[in-house]
């Protein structure tokens, strides 16, 4: 009896989250384990589970106030409602500036974010 061996070919991996010095930072900022769990795109995870109008009504709105309003049924992948986002400024020596919006749901502690 032979056994066939096949090689894999190359694996394409998605990864949904911010560059790595904004997790990083993210634990600075009181969240916990940013480094350890799953980070959701906020449009993607829109799209994904509601739809493309729902995405486009909440990021039309693009302030942290009016996002956490049309989000407030929205729900994460663990069954607890999308947790607050805010919006963070992240800055670096060189004078260079990044702003997101993120928070991290109570339960599995997922990460969600949409660049600002």
């Amino acid at each position: 009896m032979s056994e066939k061996s096949e090689k894999l070919g190359p694996l394409e991996v998605l990864c949904d989250s911010p560059p790595y010095p904004i997790v990083r930072a993210c634990s600075l900022l009181g969240f916990s384990r940013p480094e350890d769990v799953r980070w959701c795109r906020l449009s993607q995870f829109l799209v994904d589970h509601s739809g493309w109008w729902a995405m486009y009504r909440v990021l039309a709105s693009w302030d942290a106030a009016s996002m956490n309003r049309c989000l407030h049924d929205a729900k994460c992948n663990c069954g607890e409602a999308i947790p607050q986002l805010h919006r963070c400024m992240f800055s670096v020596s060189t004078g260079q500036s990044w702003t997101y919006v993120l928070g991290q749901c109570h339960r599995c502690h997922s990460m969600f974010w949409e660049e600002g």
